[in-house]
């Protein structure tokens, strides 16, 4: 009677093995499914074409899992695109998805895009999407500022500097200060909350002269240099402006083409 055998062997696995398949396989999956819109039903018949033994959910696991570098690298994209750049384009679209509103913020220039998602549509929404995953607040004269940018001689630009905070706060410390101050009211609630995002992306080093075109910025930033009414409206009359030189241009330089042509027969004729 035969004894079976079994054997140990310890061994260290090669780095960057997503379960049995190397990186370039990987890179090759991703690259196909994200950059190329390959399904992912088509991607399995061509992986199997090929000879790649896989099944269904070893793919799918491939491409939705063990994705946290890339949200890391998403998340550091939006700060580091604005504080190099200074200037950002900026759109929303919403749409109901299961009986809920949502919206997608689009943020870029010609050099970046980021595409954030969330229920909301407002400054405070606004400003925590350029926070990025982990927003901060901060109460100092940036946030005073803010205030009294939106709202001239308001009774918080004064009252926030008696209780000036030179330190970072998340949200649940943000909520204890300002019930320690009693700011209980809806509206000083969200102003404040605007004031101490605002305030803490200047100390992140977004730049104060920060330009933003887009719709949803219009009359409502102090953050952006430029606000989208005022920048369409510039365009459109620069426009206008300069079509009516070129019109005018034309007309003058189609009255003397005339001019010169009937000279040109007044002097043939004469002869």
């Amino acid at each position: 009677m035969a004894v079976a055998q079994w054997h140990l062997h310890n061994g260290q696995i090669t780095q960057n093995i997503y379960g049995h398949y190397g990186p370039q396989l990987v890179a090759y999956i991703l690259h196909q499914y994200y950059g190329c819109r390959v399904t992912e039903p088509l991607l399995f018949a061509q992986l199997k074409e090929i000879g790649v033994e896989i099944s269904e959910g070893q793919l799918s696991n491939i491409l939705i899992q063990g994705k946290e570098l890339f949200h890391s690298e998403k998340d550091e994209l939006l700060p580091a695109g604005i504080i190099a750049t200074g200037q950002v384009k900026v759109d929303d679209t919403g749409a109901r998805h299961q009986g809920q509103n949502g919206y997608s913020t689009i943020i870029g220039n010609e050099f970046f895009t980021s595409i954030v998602s969330t229920e909301s549509k407002s400054r405070v929404n606004f400003l925590k999407i350029l926070h990025g995953a982990n927003p901060r607040y901060l109460i100092n004269n940036d946030a005073a500022d803010y205030i009294e940018t939106l709202k001239p001689s308001n009774w918080l630009v004064g009252y926030l500097l008696l209780h000036d905070r030179e330190r970072s706060m998340d949200a649940v410390e943000l909520a204890k200060f300002l019930l320690e101050v009693n700011i209980t009211a809806e509206g000083e609630i969200r102003l404040v909350t605007e004031a101490a995002l605002f305030a803490s992306l200047i100390e992140n080093g977004i730049p104060r002269t920060l330009e933003c075109m887009g719709t949803m910025l219009a009359n409502s930033m102090p953050l952006c240099g430029h606000s989208v009414g005022s920048t369409r409206r510039g365009i459109i009359e620069n426009s206008f402006h300069l079509m009516m030189m070129h019109v005018k241009q034309l007309s003058k330089f189609a009255e003397n083409s005339g001019s010169i042509q009937r000279t040109t027969r007044l002097q043939d004729n004469a002869f």
